[in-house]
């Protein structure tokens, strides 16, 4: 469609659209607003249940602890926060407006995609999964309970915390880096935290 002229900048406080309504994206509405008490955020979180977190333990400069819940669009709304439970199907960057499925056309001062990431898939086995949400999570604990090993390839938190927490088979653990942890320990660190888990690692 033809790009809109961009819309003036509103003197009560910037309109913040958010794609997403996963941890990022509900997270970035919190904080926008404890940032910014005039700011208008508008949540676009497409359809189902929300993420957010609680219980945040800040554990180092990079590292965090904290619990996923999930939530409502309701739990969220406020009187300065809208969340739209549609799909965000255009983006018109010149016009700065964002289009939702059904048709209507949503305004914004600075937009914030959270929309997440597709992992790539090696293979469409049923044996390989792809953890990305609590969804896939239960189905990796359905094929937990007869597994005698299990292969972790990748060195982010999720690979971390699985690897940690597999009690009751073999893992063995598929890095291309040159030690565990890369994004939150360095080398030494990673030496150091490597014989804790024990002789289930290979």
């Amino acid at each position: 469609p033809p790009s809109a002229p961009p819309p003036p900048r509103s003197e009560v406080g910037q309109r913040i659209v958010i794609i997403g309504g996963g941890v990022a994206g509900v997270t970035c509405a919190q904080e926008v607003g404890e940032l910014d008490s005039s700011a208008r955020v508008c949540l676009i979180a497409g359809k189902g249940l929300l993420k957010g977190v609680k219980n945040v333990v800040k554990l180092s400069r990079k590292l965090e602890k904290f619990d996923v819940e999930e939530t409502t669009a309701d739990a969220l709304q406020s009187e300065s926060t809208r969340v739209i439970t549609e799909e965000a199907v255009a983006i018109d960057l010149p016009g700065r407006r964002v289009q939702l499925e059904g048709g209507e056309w949503v305004e914004f001062d600075r937009l914030c995609v959270c929309a997440g990431a597709r992992a790539v898939r090696s293979s469409d086995s049923e044996e390989v999964l792809t953890l990305r949400d609590s969804e896939s999570t239960v189905s990796l604990a359905g094929k937990l309970q007869k597994a005698r090993r299990i292969v972790v390839v990748g060195n982010g938190g999720i690979a971390l915390e699985l690897v940690h927490e597999i009690r009751g088979c073999e893992v063995v653990w598929v890095v291309r880096d040159s030690h565990i942890g890369n994004a939150f320990f360095d080398n030494d660190a990673a030496h150091f935290l490597t014989p804790a888990l024990g002789k289930r690692l290979r």
